[in-house]
């Protein structure tokens, strides 16, 4: 399934056979997220079948940014059911700094409140990675707490900081 596309990038739906190209992406220097990265080595097949089983249940989209035939990059929307969801998502390390995955977003965005008609959308961020953070920032989201503790990684608890998008601000948000 297509989700649209933006200069010379397209967001597909995954699909299983996505995997090897999903192993492709290099997730490159993960300190910004505490080496944390979508999957466990060798976990591509376990991540498609999950988010392909969200999909079937009409809670998750994962979609794949393609450019031509290379997976570039992966953005998920997770619903939690009560008019809410929130946007998960990894660049391959050789396409950073390139404003893909911030026009990514506000496709997903766009998206989750004109087609899902959500009532807002969250998104989380270690906050020792601030091109994450940036990405939420340019899009209007607003500063909305600190998650104590949220995950665990190899060098112990995080916390994450959480943005918040309403339906109503994304409406009134500049769209160029």
């Amino acid at each position: 399934m297509a989700i649209g596309g933006f200069d010379g990038f397209i967001m597909e739906a995954l699909r299983r056979e996505d995997a090897q190209a999903l192993h492709a992406m290099q997730p490159g220097d993960l300190g910004m997220s505490r080496g944390e990265w979508l999957f466990p080595l060798g976990g591509e097949e376990a991540f498609i079948a999950a988010a392909l089983a969200g999909q079937i249940e009409g809670r998750e989209l994962y979609a794949g940014i393609w450019q031509g035939s290379q997976l570039v990059g992966v953005i998920g929307l997770k619903q939690d059911g009560r008019g809410s969801a929130s946007i998960s998502y990894a660049l391959d390390a050789r396409h950073r700094g390139q404003g893909i995955m911030t026009r990514a977003c506000r496709m997903l965005i766009d998206h989750g409140f004109r087609t899902q008609r959500l009532e807002r959308i969250v998104i989380v961020a270690d906050p020792g990675n601030q091109p994450s953070c940036a990405i939420a920032q340019r899009l209007g989201f607003t500063h909305a707490d600190v998650l104590k503790d949220l995950y665990r990684s190899a060098d112990g608890l995080h916390d994450g900081i959480k943005y918040v998008l309403t339906a109503s601000a994304w409406a009134a948000w500049p769209q160029s």
